[in-house]
């Protein structure tokens, strides 16, 4: 009775420990976010109906979107993981505050912002291709050619 019973426990681990080994290897990575940002005027802002006040102590829970904000460069975007990206889309209002004309496949999501009286434009990307990503950065936080 004694073997049976380890033999059953040997095998429920060793099934569950497959089950496991799937599951990890089957979930899909997920893209990273790409965080672009570019001070501009008032009047540049791409959406001055829904620009998103942000406050410095806000800025602090997420140091990378703090860096992109602080760099402000258009041609170099900050890197963060596809989770950290999510919580600064929904902390910026998710798809509520969105522009959305900029919106492509849910990988591109821009926003205007309000920081201590300075005005931003802000693009998050999720994509792999940081070329790709790049380009459309670039074209929705500056403003070229729109």
């Amino acid at each position: 009775m004694r073997s049976r019973f380890g033999t059953s426990v040997l095998i429920m681990a060793f099934g569950l420990g497959l089950v496991v080994f799937y599951f990890g290897l089957s979930i899909q990575e997920r893209p990273p976010a790409w965080l672009f940002s570019y001070r501009v005027d008032y009047h540049e802002t791409i959406n001055r109906l829904g620009i998103v006040e942000i406050s410095e102590g806000d800025l602090k829970a997420f140091p990378n979107f703090k860096q992109a904000i602080e760099e402000s460069n258009p041609l170099h975007p900050v890197s963060v993981s596809n989770s950290r990206g999510r919580r600064i889309f929904e902390f910026l209002g998710g798809e509520e505050t969105d522009l959305l004309r900029a919106r492509s496949i849910d990988q591109v999501y821009c926003y205007s912002i309000e920081v201590s009286g300075s005005y931003y434009n802000i693009c998050i990307i999720f994509l792999e291709d940081v070329s790709q990503a790049s380009i459309y950065g670039a074209y929705w936080v500056a403003g070229w050619t729109h």
